[in-house]
């Protein structure tokens, strides 16, 4: 309605001003032709304005009141309708959130009923796990324990061999591409000038123990970094190591090994010279043996199973004999020894005898077998298994074996005395120049 009162004002004054302007031209060009007329038109039109203005302002006033009236009652709707829309959403709104606390509550009860079960089944499934896991574990460490003596000792044996040296110098060169380093002919400078030694010549060059071979490999090189010179120096070490000939624990003098291993030999006619060079050398599966007997020594000990570990160090014992392995005699001798003033406990005679008896038939088929070692491995594992189910469990041979063997020890300390006083009737020479003579 105000916009129609708007309206109609705004026509009516157009209409006016319409006029107006019409009465204002009317009115000069009357006044152009004669004043008496321009006069009377203009009172006539200032009366007619005057009643159209009096009649407008009747007419507009009825207008305004009904837009008014009009705009009022729409005012109060619209309040009375936001009213109630607010209402009624607050209604809603509080509706929903009950609704929601009300399934959120349900599912807490839910998933704390469902922990709860799946706890109570979790501690029983562990509880379940652990009780099998504990009778799988001593089942297995009986079954272990049964055979750890025949199988300890043909694995001791089977490292030994040293035809397996030649598989470990094939790996090593296709690892490193069968290439000298500059560390590599460091160490071999003075036997390449010289060729002191032949085949022996890492016992006498002094490039290849452990002292002699750092101070070659940190002068090989004018302008390498020291964690250059460690890695050099590891891995000319392993290349010469993972050889039948290993590394020598100290460079000796070659006349004065000449002369010692030439009365050795003499003496015992079992003994050469390459058992001679292996007994002052080391190499890379005689430490993985050795790493593997303390492995199986530490079980025992774990265990606490005296009987077996007699059997392991008897078993250690023969192949530190039989492979010239000076380092597993002394790691022998060192947890014999340990078992004795630590953990005072006695080593059985018998377990010993046992576990010597199994890897001492065990290197003597492995050497005088001539077929393929993995083949010789099966083989030796059946006739050491028999050798031990069928021989050693009877308590008759095996006392004749002990007194033979306390026999042979009488034999052998004599023959090691003998040969104690040849040796130091032996000259020593002086060590020669690791330089090449002109």
């Amino acid at each position: 309605m105000h916009e129609k009162f708007k309206e109609l004002a705004q026509k009516g004054f157009d209409i006016t001003k319409s006029f107006a302007d019409k009465g204002a031209e009317n009115t000069e060009d009357l006044a152009s032709r004669t004043v008496t007329q321009a006069k009377n038109l203009a009172d006539n039109t200032a009366n007619l304005t005057k009643n159209l203005t009096e009649k407008g302002k009747e007419q507009t006033k009825p207008l305004l009141d009904e837009c008014s009236t009009a705009t009022r009652e729409i005012f109060e709707k619209s309040l009375q309708t936001t009213k109630e829309l607010t209402n009624n959403g607050t209604e809603t709104a509080q509706a929903c959130a009950d609704k929601g606390t009300q399934i959120v509550q349900e599912l807490l009860n839910k998933t704390t009923d469902a922990a709860k079960e799946f706890t109570d089944k979790s501690i029983l499934a562990s509880i379940y796990f652990a009780q099998k896991s504990y009778l799988y574990t001593s089942e297995k460490y009986r079954i272990a324990s049964r055979y750890t003596s025949v199988k300890a000792g043909t694995l001791f044996a089977f490292i030994s061999q040293r035809e397996l040296l030649k598989w470990t110098e094939e790996l090593t060169k296709q690892i490193t591409g069968g290439k000298a380093s500059d560390y590599d002919k460091a160490l071999d400078a003075v036997y390449n000038q010289t060729h002191i030694g032949g085949g022996y010549h890492r016992l006498f060059d002094g490039g290849h123990d452990a002292m002699n071979a750092w101070e070659k490999v940190h002068d090989a090189l004018p302008d390498d970094t020291f964690g250059q010179e460690v890695a050099g120096y590891a891995s000319a070490l392993w290349k010469d190591a993972a050889t039948k000939m290993g590394l020598p624990f100290k460079t000796m003098d070659q006349e004065f090994f000449s002369a010692w291993a030439e009365e050795i030999t003499n003496s015992v006619p079992i003994v050469n010279k390459d058992y001679l060079y292996d007994l002052l050398s080391f190499d890379a599966l005689e430490l993985i043996s050795i790493g593997i007997g303390a492995t199986t020594i530490l079980f025992c000990f774990k265990k606490q199973d005296q009987k077996k570990l007699a059997e392991i160090l008897g078993s250690m014992g023969i192949v530190s004999i039989a492979s010239a392995n000076p380092l597993m005699a002394i790691f022998v001798i060192g947890i014999a020894a340990y078992s004795y003033t630590v953990k005072k406990t006695k080593l059985e005679p018998a377990a010993l005898l046992k576990g010597g008896s199994v890897t001492a038939f065990s290197c003597a088929v492995f050497t005088f077998m001539s077929t393929h070692v993995l083949i010789e491995l099966v083989i030796v594992i059946a006739l050491s298994s028999a050798l031990k189910t069928f021989v050693l469990n009877n308590d008759t041979l095996i006392e004749i074996i002990k007194t033979n063997s306390f026999k042979a020890k009488e034999k052998g300390d004599q023959l090691a005395t003998q040969i104690y006083e040849k040796i130091k009737n032996i000259p020593a020479a002086n060590k020669p120049s690791e330089q090449p003579a002109e």
